[in-house]
C-alpha cells in the first residue's frame, strides 16, 4: 500500500513521526463462517449473524439472521466484541463498519479487533480511505477476495494513540454534522411527500389572484396529457464517460446520470424542455430540464400537451400505485390508460410553482450536505496522509485520560421522593420518567405532590444529573443535564447524579449521553416483560476514561457549542415549517 513519507501540512503540537506498522500490529485480524444452513438446532438464536451485505452504514447494531450457540460451536465463526472495525473481505471488498453489539460474521469478513495501543475509529477512517488499496490487493476468478496473509501484511502509518483519539475525534464530529443534514434532507422529502398528498387529494386548494376558487378538476387518462418521443435519435454511441465532458447520460433509475459523454450530436436540446423520461420496463421516473442523451432504447421521453404542465404532471405520476408484473413494456400497452384528477392549467401552474419551490429548497440542502461529505473526504485525505495535525489551546498537550468508575466522580447518586402524586396540579413540581422523554427538562411533564415535610433536600440545582434507571430497554439509561433552576423536585423512577468538584457535571452528561454508552446501558440493565431496570450499584460501577478537568471543561464547551448550533439549525426548519404552513392556509382552501 502507497504510504507518504514526508507530511505536508501537521496538526501544530503532534510533531512526532508516525511509526509504519503491519495490519497485525495494530489488532487480531478475525474471519467468519456460516453453521450448516439445513441444520434448524444452528439457528435462530441470540447470537447476531451478519453478511455483507448488510454493511451499509457506520454503525452495526443488529444483523438480520441469529444462530445459537450449538451453531457457534459447529462453524469457523468468532465471536467479534463490541468496537470491532467489521471489514468485508469478498466479493464487496473494503466496505467498514464498528460493531455496536456483540456479532458474528460469515466467511466474507476479515475483521479487526484493534488493540489498546491504538484507536478503533481511527483504524475505520483509515480503512475507509483506503478501500480502492485493498481492492487493489484483491483476487479471485468468480469474484474479489483479500485473505486474512494479505490483511495482515498491509501496511500503514500510525500515529501516536492520543494523535488517533484527537483524529478519530474530529472525524466523528464531522459525521455526527453530516448525520444532521442528512435528518434535515429526509425531513424536506417527508414534508413535500406530506404536501403532495395533501394537494392531489385535493385537501388542499389554491385560489387565483382575486382569491376566487378554481374550477374543479377533471379526470383524464395520461395519453391525453403526454406525447412521448422514443429515444432513437438521442442514444449514446460509446460509454467511454468521463466527468470533465459537458454532456450528462441519463436513466430513469436511482443513478439517474450515469455519467458524462463529449459526443456532441444526438443531444436533446434546451429548446423542447422540460421532460419526464420513463423507463418502460420499470415504470420509473425522472424529472429533466437541462440538455442530455440516452443510454437504453427503453427510455421513452414524456412531453406534455399546451394544456398542461410538465412539472404538475410529474409529481402526480410519482403518486401513482402501480405494481410491475412481468417484463413487459408499459407505456402503450398499460401506462397511459390510468387516469388521474388534473386541474385547470392556471391552477396547475400554481401548484408546479409552489412544489418548485420546495424542491429548489430541498436540492439546496442536498448540495450543502454533498458539500459538507466532500470536506470530510478531504479531511480525511489530508488526516491520513499527515498534512492535518491537532493542537490544544494553550498548545501545550494534556496528560493522558485516566481509568474511572463513575462511583469516583460524583458525591452522590440517590433516588427521588416516594410519594404519592395528585391529579390536581396542587403542590410542588416532581420529576417523572415523561420529565426526559424529550432529552432536556420538559416542564410541561412534570408531577405534583402536597407534602408538610421538609423536602429541600430534593430540590434540584443546575448541574445535577437526571438518569433514567427504570424504563423500558430501549430507553433505559436516558440522562439529562439540569442546565437552570427549575424550582422542580426529584421524583421516582429517575435517580439524581451529583458530580464531585474534581470533575466536570456537562462532561460527564456527554459521556452517558453517548452511543457507546447507550448501548452499554442496554446490555448490563436488567430485564423483564417491557421494562429494564438499572440499580446503583452497577451504574456506580461504569467505567469512564477520564481527562484532568480543564480539559474536561473545554470538551463540554466544545460539545454545548454543536449542541446550540444544532439547536439553532432545528430551529430554522421549525421556523420554515411554521412560514410554509401559513402560506398554506393562505393558498389553499
Amino acid at each position: 500500500m502507497t504510504l507518504n513519507k514526508v507530511p505536508k501540512l501537521r496538526f501544530p503540537r503532534f510533531n512526532d513521526k508516525w511509526e509504519e506498522k503491519r495490519l497485525d500490529e495494530i489488532g487480531r485480524i478475525i474471519g467468519g463462517g456460516t453453521p450448516d444452513t439445513k441444520n434448524p438446532k444452528y439457528w435462530g438464536g441470540s447470537i447476531y449473524w451478519l453478511t455483507p451485505t448488510e454493511v451499509k452504514n457506520k454503525y452495526i447494531d443488529s444483523s438480520i439472521r441469529t444462530i445459537t450457540e450449538l451453531g457457534l460451536k459447529n462453524s469457523s465463526a468468532k465471536i467479534l466484541p463490541v468496537e470491532t472495525v467489521i471489514f468485508t473481505s469478498r466479493a464487496t471488498v473494503g466496505d467498514v463498519a464498528i460493531a455496536k453489539i456483540s456479532l458474528v460474521t460469515n466467511q466474507g469478513f476479515q475483521s479487526i479487533i484493534v488493540n489498546e495501543k491504538n484507536n478503533n475509529y481511527f483504524i475505520y477512517y483509515w480503512a475507509k480511505i483506503n478501500k480502492n488499496e485493498f481492492l487493489r490487493k484483491a483476487s479471485g476468478s468468480t469474484f474479489p477476495e483479500i485473505s486474512s496473509s494479505e490483511m495482515k501484511k498491509i501496511r500503514l502509518k500510525l500515529p501516536s494513540k492520543r494523535e488517533q483519539n484527537k483524529i478519530a475525534d474530529f472525524l466523528t464530529q464531522i459525521d455526527n454534522h453530516i448525520d444532521l443534514q442528512q435528518k434535515k434532507l429526509d425531513l424536506l422529502k417527508k414534508y413535500k411527500k406530506g404536501l403532495l398528498q395533501q394537494i392531489f387529494s385535493q385537501k388542499l386548494r389554491f385560489k387565483d389572484d382575486n382569491d376566487k376558487e378554481y374550477p374543479k378538476w377533471e379526470e383524464k387518462e395520461l395519453g391525453d396529457l403526454l406525447n412521448y418521443e422514443q429515444p432513437t435519435d438521442y442514444l449514446i454511441k460509446s460509454t467511454n464517460y468521463n466527468n470533465n465532458n459537458k454532456t450528462p447520460v441519463l436513466t430513469a433509475g436511482k443513478s439517474f446520470i450515469l455519467g458524462y459523454t463529449n459526443e456532441n450530436f444526438g443531444i436533446f436540446n434546451k429548446n423542447k424542455l422540460p421532460v419526464i423520461i420513463f423507463d418502460d420496463f420499470t415504470t420509473a421516473i425522472k424529472y429533466v430540464d437541462f440538455p442530455f442523451k440516452i443510454k437504453s432504447s427503453a427510455i421513452k421521453i414524456l412531453k406534455a400537451n399546451k394544456d398542461n404542465k410538465i412539472k404538475f404532471i410529474f409529481e402526480a405520476i410519482g403518486l401513482i400505485k402501480y405494481r410491475v408484473g412481468g417484463h413487459e413494456r408499459h407505456w402503450i400497452s398499460k401506462f397511459r390508460d390510468i387516469t388521474i384528477q388534473v386541474p385547470s392549467i392556471a391552477e396547475q401552474e400554481r401548484i408546479a410553482n409552489f412544489l418548485t419551490q420546495v424542491d429548489n429548497h430541498i436540492d439546496l440542502q442536498q448540495k450543502q450536505l454533498d458539500l459538507l461529505k466532500k470536506y470530510k473526504q478531504g479531511l480525511m485525505q489530508q488526516i491520513f496522509s499527515q498534512k492535518l495535525r491537532f493542537k490544544d489551546d494553550n498548545r501545550n498537550e494534556y496528560p493522558e485520560w485516566q481509568n474511572k468508575t463513575l462511583g469516583e466522580c460524583v458525591l452522590s447518586i440517590k433516588n427521588g421522593l416516594s410519594v404519592d402524586q395528585n391529579t390536581k396540579k396542587n403542590g410542588f413540581k416532581v420529576t417523572r420518567i415523561e420529565t426526559i422523554s424529550n432529552n432536556v427538562i420538559d416542564i410541561e411533564k412534570v408531577g405534583y405532590v402536597s407534602s408538610d415535610a421538609d423536602i429541600s433536600s430534593y430540590k434540584l440545582k443546575t448541574g445535577d444529573l437526571l438518569f433514567s434507571n427504570i424504563n423500558s430497554p430501549s430507553m433505559i439509561g436516558r440522562t439529562v443535564f439540569v442546565d437552570k433552576e427549575y424550582e422542580l423536585y426529584h421524583g421516582i423512577n429517575l435517580l439524581r447524579i451529583v458530580i464531585n468538584k474534581s470533575n466536570n457535571p456537562k462532561y460527564v452528561f456527554y459521556v452517558l449521553s453517548s452511543y457507546k454508552y447507550k448501548k452499554y446501558f442496554e446490555i448490563i440493565c436488567n430485564k423483564a416483560v417491557n421494562q429494564a431496570s438499572i440499580n446503583q450499584t452497577d451504574l456506580k460501577k461504569t467505567k469512564l476514561k477520564m481527562p484532568i478537568i480543564s480539559e474536561q471543561k473545554k470538551i463540554a464547551n466544545f460539545l454545548t457549542i454543536l449542541d446550540d448550533k444544532i439547536k439553532i439549525e432545528e430551529s430554522k426548519l421549525e421556523q420554515a415549517k411554521n412560514f410554509k404552513k401559513a402560506l398554506l392556509q393562505q393558498m389553499f382552501v
